[in-house]
């Protein structure tokens, strides 16, 4: 696997960073640049390189796709409510009722793995989560 480094990529935000002058948030993080980019750094730069390239391409998109920023204050509250509550039902219900689901598929496959003493195939599993269900 190759050094989650990117020379060239370091190379031009060095070179922009070193525009900006000190004070430059990029700069302070920079630090040596004989150090390999940390795996987040490297994720971050690629996202906002994907980003430009993305807008640039399609323009179109990229302007309906930021329609929240064109809320008025009213319309962002509610947009700002709407995800709020979207994101507590989440964290609320579904992840533990996902997570319970994948403990009892855990269980029952553990079952038959008792039961038949080996590892069950993909058709014995499909067979046995399916008698559950029905009966």
């Amino acid at each position: 696997m190759e050094p989650a480094t990117s020379p060239r990529l370091y190379e031009l935000v060095a070179i922009r960073a070193f525009l900006r002058g000190p004070g430059c948030p990029v700069t302070r993080c920079l630090g040596d640049p004989s150090l390999p980019m940390t795996p987040r750094t490297e994720y971050v730069l690629h996202e906002a390189a994907l980003r430009f390239v993305g807008v640039a391409a399609f323009p179109r998109l990229a302007y309906r796709l930021r329609w929240p920023t064109r809320l008025g204050p009213r319309g962002l509250i509610g947009y700002i409510a709407f995800n709020t509550l979207l994101h507590f039902a989440v964290r609320q219900w579904l992840l533990p009722r996902l997570r319970r689901m994948a403990q009892e598929r855990e269980r029952s496959i553990d079952q038959l793995r008792r039961r038949l003493g080996c590892e069950p195939s993909r058709v014995e599993l499909h067979e046995h989560l399916r008698s559950r269900v029905e009966g």
